[in-house]
């Protein structure tokens, strides 16, 4: 039989790159969703000001305060998604490389 340990190590190489893309594009994924939340905390937090002010000027310059975030929350909830279907197939492209490392060990 032939001598396959730089195939082998070839293979590993190939797996161990795509964890760390994938683990990479996680890592992104948990960056969105911190960036989400801490939109969503500063917007309660000056919606909880605010009301204690009672200002009208204040009001509808928090009105388009509030239309900016949310306009911004839904950009980030695009890029999850555009996001989640990437590690999808990143977590396929991966399966399919260890599946082929254990082919050949």
């Amino acid at each position: 039989m032939a001598d396959l340990d730089p195939l082998i190590r070839v293979r590993k190489h190939a797996v161990e790159q795509k964890q760390k893309f994938l683990a990479e594009l996680y890592r992104q994924a948990e960056e969105l969703a911190r960036q989400k939340q801490t939109l969503l905390d500063q917007l309660a937090s000056e919606r909880s000001k605010i009301s204690e002010m009672e200002s009208a000027e204040m009001m509808s310059y928090f009105g388009r305060y509030a239309d900016a975030v949310k306009d911004r929350v839904e950009d980030i909830d695009e890029a999850a998604v555009k996001l989640e279907t990437r590690i999808e197939i990143a977590r396929e492209d991966m399966r399919a490389a260890f599946a082929e490392l254990k082919k050949i060990e």
